[in-house]
Order: structure tokens, then sequence, then C-alpha cells
């Protein structure tokens, strides 16, 4: 054996490694023909306006931002215990899958009509984020895209990603991700719940404790929400 053949073996010898890794978990909802209709019931009572986002949505209501006041600073709606309620058995999952206690902080809906769309934003810098598909016919709509926070390291192109998904799937993934949806570009309506939640109650996000929250963003009023 020659030096280059038996260096080129020790070399070869070693591994490659990944030194990132961002997680996304998919469930599907269980009992979904009936939990559609649940959360379908919920959405029409909400009043769903267009914002910043160019989608109908009822976020930033009041209803959506808490759900426990054992601060005592507001009254409790039930819209978000509603929401866990219905997603007990997959945040057990989640529970079990991850080892820690999550707690749904916020939740709220979103739909798209034609043309509709949501732009690239983010849920804040910490936590999980998650969206639960409603309304959705993947043979005229398109799920999410996830937008990589590096580039790929050999072409310097931007990584997205899109989770293959079908109504009744639940996808969570870390908030600080960029994520967006793409123009509806059919007539048939698609609608999604989303909901931030934390699996350390003791590092919340800020953004998550305002009653003034305007946008993941753009909160103006750092006054913390009963319950938490």
């Amino acid at each position: 054996m020659d030096l280059m053949t038996e260096s080129y073996t020790r070399c070869t010898a070693k591994h490659i490694e990944n030194m990132f890794s961002i997680p996304v978990i998919k469930y599907r909802c269980h009992n979904w023909k009936q939990k559609k209709q649940d959360f379908l019931a919920l959405l029409n009572e909400q009043t769903l306006t267009m914002g910043e986002e160019s989608v109908y949505s009822d976020y930033g209501e009041y209803d959506t931002l808490t759900a426990e006041h054992q601060m005592g600073l507001y009254d409790t709606p039930t819209y978000l215990d509603r929401v866990k309620s219905l997603l007990k058995e997959e945040m057990e999952w989640f529970a079990h899958d991850l080892n820690a206690d999550p707690q749904i902080v916020r939740a709220w809906f979103e739909r798209a009509l034609y043309k509709n769309h949501h732009p690239p934003h983010t849920h804040g810098h910490g936590g999980w984020s998650a969206v639960l598909y409603i309304e959705y016919d993947p043979t005229v709509h398109t799920s999410t895209v996830f937008v990589s926070p590096f580039n790929h390291f050999v072409t310097g192109m931007q990584l997205n990603y899109m989770p293959t998904v079908e109504e009744g799937d639940l996808i969570l993934f870390p908030s600080f991700i960029l994520h967006y949806t793409q123009l509806n570009e059919s007539n048939v309506q698609r609608t999604v719940a989303s909901f931030n939640l934390t699996v350390d109650m003791d590092n919340i996000p800020l953004g998550w404790l305002t009653k003034g929250n305007k946008g993941d963003s753009k909160q103006t009023d750092i006054k913390p929400l009963s319950g938490l």
C-alpha cells in the first residue's frame, strides 16, 4: 500500500455529520371527521377580517389571546380552552415525543379565498408553532412553505420545504422559522387553524404575552395576559 492509498484509507474511515438540523413534526388528527366539524363550528362563531397578511383571520382578536385567568387581569374566554380540548390527544403525542409539557398559549384561524396569501413571517424567537389544515384540497391548494435559516452550502441558494399534507394534518415547527403561503389560485377556500405553544412556561416569547400585540413583531403594550 503506497502512502497516498494509506492516507485515503485513513481519511475515508471518518464520517460526515450534519452540524445543524431543524425538526418538523406531522400528526394525523385523531377522529378527524368529528374534529373538522367542531373546528368549523368554532370558526363560524368568529369574525374574520382582512389584515396585512392578505388572508382572512381573527388573529389579534381578544378571544384568541388567552385561556386562563390565574393572574386575574382579564375575563376568561372559552376560545382557547376549546382548541386545547379538541387537540388533547395530539398534544399528548407531542408531549410524549418531546418529553415535555406543551401549553397552547394562543390560537387563531386563517382562511384564504381566491388570490389570498400570507406573506413571509415568523412567530417570534422561541417556542413552537403549528398549523392544522381544516379545509384543504391538494389538487388546487399548496401547503405552507418553510424557509431555511441558512442557504445551500454549495450553491448558496435558498432552501425551502413544503410538507405533503391533507385535511386533518397537524404540522408543528419551531416558531422562529420563516414561512409563508402561496397564492390561492382557485375558487376553493383554504382554511387552517394556527397556534403558538411553549414547552417551557418560564421562557415564553415576550410578543406572546402582550394584550396590545398587533402582530408578532408589532406589540405595542407590554402587559401580560391572564393565565401566563
